[in-house]
């Protein structure tokens, strides 16, 4: 792996990640907003679901995601687009997670996810 790789690999791992955190982040806002500080407890009793019954601490990126198609105060936050862009990132976060080089197309993917999700409005008007 060259420098310039390198580059982009660090930066793909840096956008990932803020990917993920910006959606654990919206997850327990809203959820806290609707059902108190103690919201995991209480839709781990409500929901029928394996993945809304796990420690949300120990959600991997899928299971993040998928809180976006399961709970219903949590399905309109995004466009439909945006969620099935979510999810296609699930082979880009495997490659990253297993040190395999992304190809421009899937770097330009997650790199058009991320500025949707965590770039701020007025910094975009600067891109």
């Amino acid at each position: 792996m060259n420098h310039q790789e390198m580059q982009m690999m660090t930066e793909a791992y840096y956008q990932l990640i803020q990917i993920e955190m910006q959606l654990r982040s919206v997850i327990q806002e809203k959820m806290t907003e609707k059902y108190g500080i103690h919201w995991h407890a209480i839709l781990s009793k409500r929901v029928k679901n394996a993945t809304i019954r796990k420690d949300f601490d120990d959600l991997d990126y899928y299971q993040v995601v998928s809180y976006f198609n399961i709970l219903p105060s949590l399905t309109s936050i995004y466009p439909t687009k945006l969620k099935l862009q979510l999810r296609s990132l699930g082979d880009i976060r495997n490659k990253i997670a297993h040190h395999k080089m992304l190809n421009e197309e899937e770097f330009n993917r997650l790199d058009e996810v991320y500025r949707k999700l965590c770039v701020p409005a007025k910094e975009k008007s600067l891109v």
